[in-house]
């Protein structure tokens, strides 16, 4: 638009200037005839310009004056126009100042989002590797959480079986023990009944028309029995 109306301008000066070159000419026209009245009426002839030439004069004088009132008039709003537009221009470069810095600003910050969206792109390339990561950690801790619970089961089946063998073993234990209770028993009267047979065979030597007693005899085959 500025531009637009410097051009305007131009062609408005440019016409000015020609109006101003024409009127100078008929102003120096309307001299060269004022100079030859001048000389007429101070001629050697005496000779007095006629009344019609002298209003003709006195029209062109004034038509002149009055053209040259109207450019420079025309000269003062082109004048105004000329310090308008200047203040446009300034204006406009101020603008054109302040647009490019908000030009640069832009540029400087697409410059950075730039850099952050690479940087956004590159922490998100990590973190779905952490995110694999994780997963196969996760895949091996549940497997590996598989294998605990397999084991523990079979621990837990251990420890029952141990514990069966164990009452089992504390059952033969226990009668073992009393086996042991009876062998000990057999074994005392078994050594009692060894103890009496000696005495009566030392007295049936001491003594040999006696006859050894049959209780004696049953005693041994009740103890013989027992032992099978």
């Amino acid at each position: 638009e500025v531009q637009i109306q410097q051009l305007k301008l131009k062609k408005d000066r440019e016409v000015l200037d020609k109006d101003r070159a024409d009127l100078a000419q008929l102003d120096k026209n309307l001299h060269m005839k004022e100079k030859e009245l001048s000389q007429q009426e101070r001629g050697p002839k005496g000779g007095v310009p006629s009344l019609k030439v002298d209003q003709q004069f006195k029209a062109e004088k004034k038509w002149l004056e009055e053209a040259a009132a109207k450019v420079d008039y025309q000269e003062s709003q082109l004048e105004q126009r000329e310090v308008a537009l200047r203040r446009s221009e300034q204006a406009l470069q101020h603008k054109e100042k302040q647009l490019s810095n908000d030009v640069h600003e832009y540029r400087e910050a697409q410059r950075r989002i730039r850099d952050m969206a690479g940087k956004l792109k590159q922490r998100e390339m990590e973190l779905m590797d952490k995110e694999k990561r994780l997963t196969s950690e996760l895949h091996a801790c549940e497997e590996a959480q598989d294998r605990i619970r397999k084991m523990a089961k079979q621990l837990s089946d251990k420890d029952e079986e141990l514990n069966r063998q164990r009452q089992e073993l504390q059952k033969r234990f226990h009668e073992c023990d009393e086996c042991e209770q009876q062998l000990s028993i057999w074994q005392n009267e078994l050594d009692h009944t060894s103890e009496i047979l000696k005495q009566r065979e030392t007295e049936s030597t001491t003594s040999p028309g006696k006859v050894p007693s049959p209780n004696g005899t049953k005693l041994i085959v009740d103890l013989n029995n027992r032992e099978e």
